[in-house]
C-alpha cells in the first residue's frame, strides 16, 4: 500500500494550501484555542498535525514562548521552519501516533 500522505501533502500542496487561508482567520482560530484552553504565555504547547505551522507560528507571535509543531509531512515542516524564522516556534517531522511524550 502506498503512503497517500506523501502524494497528497506534497510541496505543491504546502505552497498552495495557505493561499485560501487568511492571517485574520488564523488569528481568530488561535484566539478561540487560547480562550477555550485558558492558555497562559508560559504554557507548553504541542501542535499535532501542524501542517505548515500557521497556528504554531501565530501562537509564538502572540508571545507563547514554548510552542512546538509536529507533522508527518517533511515538506510541511520545511515550510513551517522557513515561515517561523523570526519566532520561537520549533518544528519536528514525525508521526504523532508514535509519540513517547507523557
Amino acid at each position: 500500500m502506498s503512503d497517500w500522505t506523501k502524494t497528497l501533502f506534497n510541496k505543491t500542496y504546502v505552497k498552495t494550501e495557505g493561499l485560501a487561508l487568511s492571517a485574520a482567520l488564523t488569528q481568530r482560530e488561535v484566539k478561540v484555542a487560547v480562550d477555550t484552553l485558558e492558555l497562559q504565555p508560559s504554557a507548553k504547547i504541542l501542535d499535532l498535525a501542524c501542517g505548515h505551522g500557521r497556528h504554531s507560528i501565530e501562537l509564538a507571535r502572540q508571545g507563547f514562548g514554548n510552542v512546538m509543531g509536529l507533522d508527518f509531512n517533511s515538506a510541511a515542516i520545511e515550510q513551517a521552519r522557513v515561515d517561523a524564522i523570526s519566532t520561537t516556534a520549533k518544528f519536528v517531522q514525525g508521526d504523532m501516533l508514535a509519540l513517547t511524550y507523557d
